[in-house]
C-alpha cells in the first residue's frame, strides 16, 4: 500500500514538474528570430523603496547585449552583426524590455561582519521579449541579480540579471 501511494504522488509530482516546465516555454521559440535589440529598461520610481540609479540602465542593456552576442545565438543583436551566425534572407526582430520591480543597495558592512546573504544588494526585473514586427508579447520572464560578496558594489547585480536573460535565451532556443 505503501509503495502505491508514494508511486501515485511521485505520478503527480512528475505531471505537475512537466506541465511547469511547459508553461516557461515562449509562445515562438527564439531561434525564429535572427536579431536582438534591447530597450533601455523602465526604472519607475514608485515600484521601488530606493529608487535604482537611472544611469544604471545604459550599462544594464550593454551587459545585457554583450552576453547575448557571446551565446552566438542572433545574427544581429543591437547593431553587432554576428559573423558566426548565418545572414538569414529576412530578419525578424525580437525586442526585449524590462521593468525594474524591486531594488535594494544592501549593506556592504552587513555582508562583511555578517556574511550568509545579509546585506545583500538585488535588483528584480520583469521582462517581455516582443516580436517587433507584430507587436505581440512572445515571452515574459522576472529575472534577478544579486550581490553576496564582500567587497562588491550592488552594481554587480547587473551581471547576475544579464547572465540569468542569457541563460532564459539559450533556453527557450
Amino acid at each position: 500500500m505503501k509503495v502505491r501511494t508514494f508511486a501515485a504522488i511521485a505520478g503527480i509530482l512528475a505531471t505537475a514538474t512537466a506541465v511547469t516546465a511547459g508553461a516557461e516555454k515562449p509562445k515562438v521559440p527564439f531561434r525564429n528570430f535572427s536579431a536582438l535589440e534591447v530597450e533601455n529598461f523602465q526604472n519607475p520610481k514608485y515600484q521601488t523603496k530606493a529608487p535604482m540609479p537611472d544611469d544604471w540602465l545604459p550599462l544594464i542593456r550593454e551587459d545585457i547585449t554583450q552576453r547575448v552576442i557571446a551565446t552566438h545565438r542572433f545574427q544581429r543583436v543591437m547593431d553587432f552583426e554576428d559573423p558566426k551566425v548565418t545572414k538569414p534572407d529576412t530578419e525578424r526582430v525580437l525586442v526585449l524590455r524590462g521593468t525594474v520591480v524591486e531594488f535594494t543597495h544592501g549593506s556592504q558592512a552587513a555582508r562583511f561582519l555578517v556574511g550568509m546573504g545579509a546585506g545583500a544588494g538585488k535588483i528584480v526585473v520583469n521582462c517581455e521579449f516582443v516580436d517587433k514586427a507584430t507587436g505581440d508579447v512572445v515571452f515574459t520572464r522576472k529575472v534577478d541579480g544579486k550581490v553576496i560578496g564582500t567587497g562588491q558594489s550592488t552594481e554587480g547585480a547587473i551581471k547576475g540579471i544579464s547572465k540569468e536573460i542569457a541563460g532564459v535565451i539559450n533556453s527557450s532556443w
